[in-house]
């Protein structure tokens, strides 16, 4: 249970730091209007930076319970060989797809547009469910190895720790991200056309903001994952 409740915490103060980042990337990847990051970052203001964040930090306690709580029981199941921590990483991913699609599909709705969290909401779907299976089964997998090699016992090596695997995150899961995110905002988009019409360099497009966010964000939440632990402990 004391993985659930930190995961969660850590979770949420990631949200809270990071969400304006995740705004740029968003933008980045669907928005043709957007050259560079610093343009989206202008053109949305400090406000739009934050639109969509309600959603996230309502569904933070859901998610962080979800990816810790699976990737723990799996772990205790399964062992902690690097092969084994990918595949409860990935089973944690898969699990966390479940709630994370929707969240995602309205939180880019108000990002990409001037709608309400209500008035997103009734957009709320699985659209692009499959496309974020395949960013997260491998990413998140990723995401836990990097953690296990590098984490220790001190504040700052759970920081680092968190960090590379933020990195190794992104490094794999961009491109599906990307496929996913225009699916869920382009109304006509399907996976065939996006692909027919993308480069491997285009799938990549927000690679840079991607890492501005997943390095610190997944620094924090690890971070403060390791204080909360030491103090329910």
């Amino acid at each position: 249970m004391e993985h659930v409740v930190a995961g969660s915490v850590g979770g949420i103060a990631s949200i809270l730091v990071c969400h304006p980042l995740d705004t740029v990337r968003v933008r980045l990847q669907t928005d043709p209007g957007c050259a560079s990051a610093w343009e989206c970052a202008k053109k949305a203001g400090l406000r739009g930076l934050y639109r969509g964040l309600l959603g996230p930090v309502l569904a933070q306690g859901a998610y962080k319970a979800i990816l810790f709580g699976v990737y723990d029981f799996s772990k205790r199941r399964i062992g902690d060989s690097p092969a084994a921590l990918f595949a409860c990483g990935g089973l944690a991913g898969a699990a966390n797809a479940v709630v994370l699609t929707p969240v995602e599909l309205v939180r880019n709705k108000q990002q990409t547009s001037s709608l309400s969290f209500r008035e997103a909401l009734s957009f709320a779907s699985y659209r692009g469910f499959g496309a974020t299976l395949c960013r997260d089964v491998p990413g998140v997998g990723a995401y836990y190895v990097a953690f296990e090699v590098l984490r220790g016992p001190a504040f700052w090596q759970n920081c680092v720790a968190g960090a590379a695997g933020g990195a190794a995150f992104w490094t794999i899961a961009l491109p599906f991200d990307h496929i996913k995110n225009r699916l869920q905002v382009e109304r006509r988009a399907t996976v065939l056309r996006i692909l027919q019409d993308t480069s491997l360099p285009r799938l990549y497009v927000g690679y840079g903001s991607a890492l501005l966010r997943g390095i610190p964000g997944a620094a924090v939440v690890f971070g403060v994952y390791g204080l909360v632990i030491d103090a329910l402990a």
